[in-house]
């Protein structure tokens, strides 16, 4: 399984960097820091990244159901 979930993030970050702008804002929190979310087709996963210049910076590959919004502190200073 780890396997097929690594093979995931690889497939969903190349989908990221060919059109960064295409996927939606975190609900909550991409507002007020650009955070847009990815969710993986098969886990319950998703990729919170920023746009800075030309650059995708990934703040986290989130499980969606343990311990929602740790990543959250990432986002200090990146407003």
């Amino acid at each position: 399984m780890g396997g097929n979930l690594a093979s995931e993030v690889d497939r969903a970050l190349d989908v990221i960097q060919e059109s960064p702008m295409s996927w939606p804002l975190w609900p909550d929190v991409g507002e007020a820091f650009g955070v847009h979310r990815f969710l993986l087709a098969r886990f319950p996963f998703a990729i919170g990244y920023i746009i800075q210049a030309d650059d995708v910076v990934v703040l986290a590959i989130a499980h969606l159901r343990r311990r929602p919004g740790y990543w959250l502190v990432r986002l200090a200073g990146k407003r």
